[in-house]
Order: C-alpha cells, then sequence, then structure tokens
C-alpha cells in the first residue's frame, strides 16, 4: 500500500480526508500562550477570528521531528510505501523536518517539496493519492506528481496589511501609504520561489477576471479563496 501523508496548510476538507485516505500531520498555532493543533483544535474561521479580535498576533509552528517519525511508523507495514508532501520550502520548514525524519528511518519514504501551500498543496495531495490507486510504485507517482506541479499556479492576492504589521513584518507607516492609495499585494510562487507584486486595485479586479480564460484549452482548476 501507498500511504499519501501531508500537513493541515493544504486545507483538505474533511471529506476529502477520508475518502481518499490522506493523513494529516498538523502544524502548531500559538494563541495567549496557549498551543492548538490546526485543524484538530483549531478551525480555520476560528483562527481567522481570532486574528480579528487578538491583540497577541498568533504564532505558527511546524509539525517536529518526532511528531513526523511517529506518524511514518504508526502508518508502515512490511511491503508499504510512503509519499509525503507538503508545503513550500520558502514558507515553512516543515518538508525539511520531514526529511530529517525520513532520514532517520528505514521505512521507504519520499519527500515532496510541493513548492505550493492552500488548496494548491491540496491538488497535489488530492492527486497523489489518486494516483496511489493505480500505481504500484512511489517512484512512478512522484514523477508524475512533479509533472503536475509545473501546471499549477498559485496566486494570493492580499487585502489589507494589517496583520502583516501586527506580525512585525511592516511597519505601521507602511501599512497606513498601503491603505491610503489603495494598493494590493500580489503573491505568487513559481518553481517554489515567493514573488510579491504591488498593484491597484483596478488591476487586481482585471487579473480576476482574465485567469480562468488565460490557459488556452488546456483542463484547468481554477478556485478563488478569499478571507475577510
Amino acid at each position: 500500500m501507498i500511504h499519501i501523508v501531508t500537513d493541515s496548510t493544504a486545507q483538505l476538507t474533511d471529506r476529502e480526508i477520508r475518502t481518499n485516505h490522506i493523513t494529516v500531520i498538523p502544524l502548531t498555532v500559538t494563541l495567549n500562550g496557549k498551543n492548538y493543533r490546526d485543524q484538530i483544535d483549531i478551525s480555520r474561521n476560528e483562527f481567522s477570528n481570532q486574528l480579528k479580535t487578538n491583540r497577541e498576533f498568533p504564532q505558527t509552528s511546524q509539525p517536529s521531528v518526532g511528531d513526523f517519525i511517529e506518524t511514518y511508523k504508526w502508518l508502515f507495514q512490511p511491503g508499504d510505501q510512503i509519499i509525503s508532501i507538503h508545503i513550500g520550502s520558502v514558507l515553512s520548514g516543515t518538508v525539511k523536518t520531514a526529511q530529517m525524519a525520513a532520514n532517520q528511518l528505514t521505512i521507504p519514504i519520499k519527500i515532496l517539496d510541493s513548492g505550493l501551500t492552500d488548496r494548491g498543496l491540496g491538488l497535489v495531495v488530492l492527486r497523489a493519492a489518486k494516483l496511489a490507486q493505480s500505481q504500484n510504485t512511489s517512484e512512478k507517482i512522484m514523477s508524475q506528481l512533479k509533472n503536475y506541479l509545473s501546471q499549477i499556479t498559485l496566486v494570493c492576492f492580499i487585502n489589507s496589511l494589517d496583520y502583516l504589521v501586527k506580525g512585525g513584518r511592516a511597519n505601521r507607516a507602511t501599512g497606513f501609504i498601503y491603505s491610503l492609495i489603495n494598493l494590493k499585494l500580489e503573491l505568487s510562487m513559481p518553481n517554489g520561489e515567493l514573488k510579491v507584486v504591488l498593484l491597484r486595485q483596478v488591476l487586481v479586479l482585471k487579473k480576476l477576471a482574465v485567469y480562468p480564460n488565460s490557459f488556452g484549452v488546456i483542463p484547468v482548476n481554477v478556485i478563488f479563496n478569499s478571507e475577510d
């Protein structure tokens, strides 16, 4: 059996996890000194509400090496293989930690740095789960996943710098100017690298209108995901 493992940034639904037999290792969110397992102890909506109302900015941390080792050992049976697919290394050390755990075990584990997050990562994980039903080696699946990754474009538009200011990644003066002239941040991850572009709101709206029609005749999933 080929097991598919990912982390909670993939934003998979409970049904997707259950029906595709995917194992999700949660990241940890720290609020007011208390730790919560992402998507287990705290939902995405609850986290968003905390961002709005909590004076203290939440902190996130990747799973530990021990978390990965425990999960891999729990899944493995003789003859099994594991493919572990995670948030891009430019955003988190999760995939590096997964590799460290795999290196300590004799279990056949393949680690994939998706170079993505959120539903971009989710799409890759779901494709891996589908391939695991028909392919008999992790090598074949990894090869097809790397080809699939080249077809995915992840773009995020940030409406406000408020949370970046709260987290200390932008100062208050920058946040004020940003809102005053109605700029938006476009974040993309070409080839696993983080690219940031400043746009006027009118350009954002034009881009959103163009995206569904910008891929010619290639079958494409266009997902619009927003947070208040």
